[in-house]
């Protein structure tokens, strides 16, 4: 699998978070059928980037996620050698995960099913 179906499955994760509501089910639909192309071994790492980069939220949250340094968002406490770990939710169905790095936005529901998320263990 292409590191570019990764990455469109972690960003695929976030939308709603990411996205203004009236676009979510629309990029979802078109990066769910991106990810099941390219796991039926289709190339498609040239339509997920561009797909990511029409968005200013998604193209920001992919850099993040690409780029294996600390993300552009978020900085270590004064003092601390690391980031701390950012708390991981999960939906009970075991469809879909999340990383609230942003504390000031509020925990997504899934994406695939509306469950509320629950925290699981760190990642």
């Amino acid at each position: 699998m292409a590191d570019e179906v990764e990455l469109a499955e972690r960003v695929r994760g976030e939308l709603p978070a990411l996205l203004p509501a009236a676009e979510v089910a629309a990029v979802d639909d078109a990066l769910g059928e991106l990810i099941e192309r390219g796991h039926q071994g289709e190339p498609v790492a040239t339509a997920i980037l561009k797909l990511l980069r029409a968005h200013p939220g998604l193209r920001r949250r992919a850099a993040e996620l690409a780029d294996p340094g600390v993300p552009r968002a978020v900085l270590p406490p004064p003092g601390a050698r690391s980031l701390p770990p950012a708390p991981r939710y999960v939906c009970p169905n075991g469809d879909y995960e999340y990383f609230h790095v942003n504390t000031s936005r509020a925990i997504p529901k899934c994406p695939h099913d509306g469950a509320g998320l629950v925290p699981g263990d760190p990642a």
